[in-house]
């Protein structure tokens, strides 16, 4: 080992000619160097790998993984082993907090917290990535492999400090599931391995894994989940870094399977093993809340949050998003018809994570239900999204508009089309505002400077033609359709009064009389005789 390299990036891998860039980039400068074991790429990866300064060694694939990772810890020369795939990377605001964990460290080994990207969601958990390289120190496992074990037999005391380092992992997103098979093979794998290792605590929770990680798991898949799990949570060692996640699992495929009462038991379990993890008393407060037992449901996220603020003060890491935990908890208050706590908390959501457009929406409902000026609303909200920028003009504008405050949301339309005046999915989009909000003549004068050569065109004649015929001038609603259109131009036009009927009786024609609603309809009998 070369004492002058500090930190080896060691790796395997099999056609990820995709990945692979995003990898190493987010490793490059923190790195000393770069170990690649290529299994048998019939793509671009090995050549991309050298490109971007890696030693690539290949390496006949006998399917199993820790063979592998541990030729990569026989060619590294650092003190110290970080160890990715390819569908993973260093987050790039955490690359700055690498090297400084390793001057003069008592720990043995750091865990990162991984954040999967999943099909609806991310999920987070702490892994060991990083470790000093040791003769020792060797990956055990043909499948799911793992380095901790060798490392606590070589030195029982060993330390493995927790970091707020993130790990990106894309590799369980749909799209790339499917396209290698992710399911089916880790299913298969980890089966295999178990049948070596049936005693193995974390192989059962790694078969669990694989069955509620098919595509559509059912009722059999989830049930043999259960199974695994539990009999993972009595083989697994208390201080196992998985067993937060393996209650938590157990928890979730037991309520999926209609035993709620056994998801909160073994919610209580790992509670009372695991009292920093701020997810399972996340999930506890969900069920409460599922159940109607609010006040539990309020005690339990507020335990979440606790844990959560103690985490993140002590650079554990944040296992859930505050911004999550507030807005649930607004959400509660809100059940609970206690609007000032849940203003107050979907405000702290908002103050937590400024892209949440589900608490702005609620909050902004909340304060506009009795009677809130709107303009009022929009500064509050203009405190955390600027309107200075396009992106935060389109935000502030979804927010308005899935409020029904069109009028708000048209201002931000304006002021999009202020800056960039040929946007015409904009120009629609303000001109469907006009007619909503009844102001006709307007929307005419302003979708008029649609271009004919513009992919928006058709639908600025449609409602155009809508805006003329709610004024009472069919005549020149129908010679606009017939100077440009087809009959399917009628059937768009027809629609829209079918929307706008539909809208009508929605509101329980509060606005409109009966007369109103049956013109709509006389008007749609016309515009379909006419098509």
């Amino acid at each position: 080992m070369n004492q002058n390299v500090l930190l080896s990036l060691c790796m395997i891998v099999k056609d990820e000619e995709e990945m692979l860039p995003r990898c190493l980039n987010s490793v490059a400068g923190v790195v000393d160097e770069i170990i690649v074991i290529d299994t048998g790429s019939t793509d671009n990866t090995v050549e991309i790998a050298k490109s971007m300064g890696a030693r690539v060694y290949p390496y006949r694939w006998d399917h199993d993984f820790s063979r592998a990772r541990n030729v990569s810890l026989e060619r590294a020369r650092g003190e110290w082993i970080l160890f990715l795939d390819a569908d993973e990377e260093i987050h790039p605001e955490d690359r700055g907090l690498l090297r400084p964990l390793l001057a003069a460290s008592a720990a043995s080994g750091y865990l990162l917290t991984i954040e999967n990207k999943m099909p609806q969601s991310v999920e987070r958990d702490y892994v060991l990535r990083l470790f000093h390289n040791h003769p020792d120190h060797y990956f055990v496992g043909s499948f799911h492999e793992q380095i901790g074990s060798s490392i606590l037999t070589a030195n029982p005391q060993a330390q493995f400090h927790r970091t707020g380092i993130r790990i990106l992992h894309v590799g369980y997103t749909s799209e790339i599931m499917k396209k290698k098979n992710k399911s089916a093979r880790n299913l298969e794998m980890t089966l295999a391995e178990l049948n070596k290792r049936p005693d193995d605590g974390f192989l059962r929770f790694c078969v669990a894994q694989a069955y509620l990680g098919q595509e559509n798991p059912g009722s059999t898949d989830i049930q043999e989940a259960i199974k695994h799990l539990r009999i993972a949570t009595e083989l697994s060692d208390p201080r196992a870094m998985w067993g937060p996640r393996m209650y938590k699992l157990l928890a979730v495929a037991l309520e999926a399977a209609g035993q709620t009462s056994e998801a909160l038991e073994a919610l209580v379990k790992g509670i009372l093993l695991y009292k920093e993890s701020a997810e399972l008393y996340y999930l506890q407060a969900r069920i409460f809340e599922k159940m109607g037992k609010l006040d539990r449901a309020v005690g339990s996220y507020m335990h979440s949050l606790e844990v959560d603020q103690h985490n993140r003060s002590s650079g554990l890491g944040p296992e859930i998003e505050a911004g999550e935990l507030h807005f649930a908890l607004g959400r509660t208050f809100e059940i609970k018809n206690n609007d000032y706590k849940a203003v107050e908390q979907y405000k702290k959501s908002i103050e937590s994570n400024a892209s949440r457009k589900e608490s702005y929406v609620r909050m902004g409902a909340l304060l506009l239900k009795e009677g809130g000026n709107v303009r009022d609303v929009q500064q509050l909200f203009e405190q955390w999204t600027s309107p200075e920028t396009i992106d935060g003009l389109q935000f502030l504008n979804q927010i308005f508009m899935e409020l029904n405050r069109l009028d708000a949301a048209l201002c931000y339309v304006d002021r999009i089309l202020a800056i960039e005046p040929a946007r015409w999915e904009v120009l629609i989009l303000a001109g469907s505002y006009l007619i909503a909000l009844g102001k006709y003549s307007e929307s005419i004068e302003r979708l008029a400077v649609v271009p004919e050569d513009s992919i928006y065109f058709r639908r600025s004649l449609v409602m155009r033609s809508a805006a003329y015929w709610f004024l009472g001038d069919e005549t020149m609603a129908i010679k606009l359709l017939r100077r440009h259109g087809d009959a399917a131009l009628y059937r768009e036009l027809a629609l829209c009064f079918m929307q706008e009927a539909a809208l009508r009786l929605e509101e329980g024609l509060k606005k409109n009389n009966n007369n109103k609603l049956s013109e709509l309809l006389r008007q749609l009998r016309e515009v379909i005789t006419h098509g």
